[in-house]
């Protein structure tokens, strides 16, 4: 078990010993038997008597459910034991589920890329409503190709761009993925056109030849975007491939609208794929915080981010205008208990310091915050929605 440096303050002074710990248990028994050993040697933390214990590495308070090893702790840096006032509640309102602003405008953005590529389509050549040769599948084809394309880059665009990864690169990945999707369920349907006869089986071609292409569009752009363990590329696709086989009924329907239930079809495989993306990946979660504003101006969907809250971490906050790239400008750090938020003054060297406040007052101590609050970091606005059921 390796040896960690502890760092601690007395009422006299700053000191530091080193103490083994079992880097697969839990901190928090093993941090009280660090107390207790300095307790027999006489030394007692700085705080006053309503304050409680928390563990700092790196400027970061931790978990002391989890083990440092889980936290990503190492013994190259000293362990901080702090006596910190314990967070004072603000409120304890909890909202109703919430659809978040950046899945609401990836559901937009793909909605507008398939539609783009619809009236570029109409330009160049008709949709028949169902393929009856083989010059209608080519049609199809190059449709297809363009769609997972557009699709494909638009999505993964915005994906890079609310989650600060590199945009281009993103485009480039996510409209190479989107066009082999295509072309890999155009190819299943001619396939399939092959090898059913023509007549009546031409719908259900074209309902799984959509399901296919939205489908897989979906999964595979899902895949590519989030993390190994949050990935779920299988209902992904489920929610590209109900939204195709939606949109391919819609498609068809007869009239004079033709070419209007085709846009409204292709939107709605486009929404969904953009949902499948981004939105997924916020279902469910009981805590989120959104940049509301920036420079004291509210920003609009395409430059918006959403930041789910949980025990696995703290969250810091930045003013987005303020510091620079080597030295940000911080305020604050949030995480979520499990039943309500706790936002915290963050005290990190490394980070330009930016003033905090909640709801207009200044933040000096940690403070357990309710949904529909807002936290001020310098001139950067972010709003909390702490919720019963979950975001959708």
């Amino acid at each position: 078990m390796p040896s960690y440096l502890i760092q601690y303050t007395t009422p006299s002074d700053v000191h530091a010993a080193h103490f083994t710990l079992d880097d697969d248990a839990p901190l928090e028994p093993q941090v009280r038997q660090v107390i207790e050993e300095l307790r027999l040697q006489g030394h007692v933390l700085r705080g006053g008597p309503s304050d409680e214990l928390a563990v700092f590495w790196q400027g970061q308070e931790l978990d002391l459910r989890q083990s440092p090893r889980t936290l990503g702790v190492r013994a190259s840096r000293p362990l901080e034991l702090r006596m910190r006032p314990k967070p004072v509640a603000s409120h304890q309102l909890i909202g109703d589920r919430y659809l978040s602003r950046v899945s609401y405008a990836a559901v937009l953005l793909g909605a507008m890329a398939a539609s783009a590529v619809w009236a570029l389509g109409l330009l160049v050549h008709d949709l028949p409503p169902v393929p009856a040769s083989w010059q209608h599948l080519a049609a199809d084809g190059w449709f297809a190709a363009l769609l997972g394309v557009v699709i494909g880059g638009v999505v993964s665009g915005w994906e890079a761009q609310h989650t600060g990864t590199p945009v281009v690169a993103s485009v480039s990945r996510g409209s190479l993925v989107g066009a082999v999707s295509a072309l890999l369920a155009i190819a299943v349907g001619a396939l399939l056109h092959m090898i059913v006869p023509p007549g009546l089986l031409a719908l259900p071609v074209r309902l799984l030849t959509w399901a296919g292409l939205f489908g897989g569009l979906a999964g595979t752009l899902q895949w590519l975007h989030q993390p190994s363990e949050e990935r779920a590329p299988g209902a992904a696709f489920l929610l590209g491939a109900g939204g195709g086989a939606l949109g391919a009924l819609l498609f068809n329907l007869p009239g004079a609208m033709t070419a209007l239930w085709q846009g409204l079809a292709l939107a709605m495989g486009g929404a969904c794929v953009g949902y499948a993306v981004t939105g997924m990946r916020l279902r469910g979660a009981r805590a989120l915080v959104e940049l509301e504003a920036s420079n004291r101006r509210r920003v609009g969907l395409l430059r918006t981010r959403a930041f789910v809250l949980s025990s696995r971490e703290q969250i810091p906050l930045r003013d987005v205008r303020a510091g620079d790239r080597t030295r940000p400008a911080y305020g604050a750090s949030a995480w979520f208990d499990g039943e309500e938020v706790i936002v915290q003054p963050l005290e990190d060297p490394r980070f330009e310091a930016a003033p905090v406040s909640v709801s207009g007052t200044p933040l000096v101590a940690p403070l357990r915050l309710g949904d529909g609050e807002t936290i001020d970091v310098g001139d950067t606005r972010y709003r909390l929605h702490v919720l019963r059921s979950g975001a959708w």
